[in-house]
């Protein structure tokens, strides 16, 4: 049976971090590093101050090879997003991927069961917070460097050859 792969948005496709820091001054080794406080705020604070950002936010590293991995299909993102950013997040998945997507928004928890009920499927994610990596191909991240992952990946080279040889 051919593997499935899905992928999330946050840190893997789109770059929040960057914006934010450009945005509000954040200091840029807080970049990336959703849960941490600046100011008394979290990530998620700074980032309803100004939910533009889910929009205009610019693309990861990672982008241009998860984008030329679907050659025109659909490409399905699963995405753990507050219902507040839903809306923006599929304006901003349609200017970089036209018709051409799937997004189901799940928390952690949700992805991980899913995993649980498609063997078949891998997830490319950032995620420090998984209970298990076996289906996850982990994007490497400072904020993710304890995981025991047995895929992660450190560039988009990486990637790139890791998804060729899987489909």
């Amino acid at each position: 049976m051919k593997t499935k792969i899905v992928f999330d948005v946050d840190e893997v496709i789109r770059d929040l971090g960057i914006l934010i820091h450009k945005r509000f001054k954040i200091p840029k080794y807080l970049q990336g590093v959703w849960w941490d406080s600046y100011k008394g705020l979290n990530f998620y604070d700074w980032m309803a101050k100004d939910l533009s950002i889910l929009v205009d936010a610019p693309t990861t590293e990672y982008y241009k090879t998860i984008k030329s991995f679907n050659n025109g299909s659909v490409i399905e993102f699963w995405s753990h997003q507050p219902k507040e950013w839903q809306a923006n997040t599929i304006i901003w998945l349609g200017n970089h991927f036209g018709d051409n997507f799937k997004v189901r928004f799940l928390d952690r928890e949700q992805k991980y069961e899913e995993l649980k009920k498609q063997p078949n499927t891998l997830l490319v994610e950032d995620s420090p917070f998984f209970p298990s990596y076996k289906q996850i191909i982990l994007l490497d991240k400072p904020y993710n460097t304890k995981c025991k992952s047995k895929i992660r990946i450190k560039t988009p080279k990486e990637l790139k050859e890791l998804l060729q040889r899987i489909n």
